[in-house]
């Protein structure tokens, strides 16, 4: 076998290497997102893969065409597809289990063709509880968080919980019909955790908040590097990017308040503006100051920024969701990617700077 260049390197595009010849391979999967098969759409189709963190369906793939012969082996309603990236050196990179969202069926002379768009597993988490839930005062937050991704039909396997060691400070509950997603989200509210994702292995991520101030990312772009020529594009918010962000206990049995101010050196600062721009969230269950503010700062991450800076790049497979991500020097937070699933593929980029 011919050797083949590192991962890191390909990937990187570092140590000499300045050509990559990629591929692609379309997993079936079962409901139980066991491998039992491989499409093959046509290399003519436009696929595109997109990851926002601000969507109700965070991953999304356009463009998934499939010919007559293999019109048969696919049912949509049941069946889930992994797009996988593979390298010239044969190593394989997962992009996200999809279930099928829309599948319009052309009828051609020769059969019947699928044209279809795909959605991540955050479809199953959009759906309405079928009871009321609750939790007492004093209640596990991680083991509620764990009851609700199962009582949604979710596998041990399927979830990912960072450690948790804190308990509700008053009793939380939820009407039938509110989103399982929504139930998750304001329990992960109350810890300061991002909001419920799903990674690209098809695992549902319940992970802290990154501090941005002392994380290493490992995606790294810097000049004359993977990023493409004049694709560079900073803009900013001047009127109406918060400059404090603050998070209230909402059962009236409480008053608690967190607060987190931008850095003061920051040109929307407080300092800076002499007024004060606020983003501000409710809560239940937040039981002590400290935790409030560390929700606070989570806001601060999900919120509106200062500034922005959109750019392209060669195709980085490791991207997923939430990534911390340095460019030029600076860290910043991806909000949105988009890749282009082709051979020499652009990549492009969406991030904001959290002071």
């Amino acid at each position: 076998m011919a050797w083949a260049p590192p991962t890191a390197d390909l990937l990187d595009l570092s140590n000499g290497v300045r050509r990559r010849a990629d591929s692609f391979r379309f997993y079936l999967l079962d409901q139980a997102d066991e491998t039992i098969g491989e499409l093959h759409p046509p290399r003519t189709a436009s696929l595109s893969l997109t990851t926002d963190t601000g969507a109700a369906v965070p991953r999304t793939m356009s463009g998934f065409r499939l010919l007559a012969s293999e019109a048969t082996e696919v049912n949509p309603l049941v069946d889930r597809l992994a797009p996988t990236m593979v390298l010239q050196n044969g190593e394989e990179f997962q992009l996200g289990v999809l279930l099928w969202g829309d599948d319009a069926q052309p009828r051609r002379p020769w059969g019947t063709e699928h044209a279809s768009s795909l959605v991540d597993k955050m479809t199953l988490l959009n759906q309405p509880i079928r009871a009321t839930i609750g939790f007492a005062k004093g209640a596990d937050i991680g083991v509620a968080a764990l009851g609700v991704a199962l009582d949604a039909g979710l596998t041990l396997d399927e979830i990912e919980i960072d450690p948790i060691t804190a308990d509700l400070g008053v009793g939380m509950t939820w009407a039938i019909g509110t989103q399982y997603r929504t139930v998750l989200g304001e329990l992960m509210n109350v810890v300061g955790f991002l909001p419920p994702h799903f990674s690209q292995l098809g695992k549902l991520r319940l992970v802290d908040t990154p501090d941005l101030s002392t994380v290493i990312p490992d995606l790294i772009y810097e000049a004359g590097g993977r990023i493409i020529a004049d694709s560079i594009l900073d803009s900013n918010d001047l009127l109406t990017a918060p400059n404090r962000f603050q998070v209230y206990e909402t059962s009236g049995q409480a008053q608690i308040v967190g607060i987190y101010d931008i850095a003061a050196t920051e040109p929307h600062s407080y300092a800076n503006r002499g007024f004060y721009v606020t983003e501000s969230e409710s809560a239940q269950g937040l039981k002590t100051t400290d935790r409030a503010n560390k929700a606070a700062k989570s806001l601060a991450m999900r919120s509106p920024a200062y500034r922005y800076r959109r750019f392209q790049s060669t195709l980085d497979p490791r991207h997923d969701h939430w990534d911390p991500v340095t460019c030029l020097g600076e860290t910043w937070m991806e909000t949105r990617h988009v890749m282009e699933l082709r051979s020499g593929g652009k990549h492009t980029h969406e991030l904001k700077l959290v002071a």
